[in-house]
């Protein structure tokens, strides 16, 4: 079981999304699985999420679209870790993050 499990719903992120995952990716913490939500999105996203292969990421497809919400359970219902963070494809991890989150969990 993960550590963390950085949950990431998506639809239509583009580029934005592609950023996103590079910020969860190149964390100095290796405890993690990110689990990205796809809510249908167009071929571009589809691409940018398929450009990675690494075995930390679970790609999850909806053949059409759900509600945002459905989507964000979806995410945390094929998480792993002990403990989550919710992110949106137009935003970012700074790096450390999950280090210091570790760290302040611990104490």
């Amino acid at each position: 079981m993960p550590r963390f499990s950085v949950l990431l719903p998506t639809r239509n992120g583009g580029e934005l999304l592609s950023d996103c995952i590079k910020s969860v990716l190149s964390q100095d913490f290796s405890d993690f699985e990110l689990v990205v939500s796809d809510n249908c999105s167009d071929e571009r996203s589809v691409a940018a999420i398929r450009r990675f292969d690494d075995a930390r990421i679970v790609y999850l497809r909806h053949d059409s679209a759900v509600p945002v919400s459905d989507n964000w359970n979806a995410a945390l219902a094929a998480s792993r870790g002990e403990y989550f963070v919710m992110l949106g494809d137009d935003d970012g991890l700074l790096p450390g993050y999950l280090r210091t989150m570790d760290h302040l969990v611990r104490r």
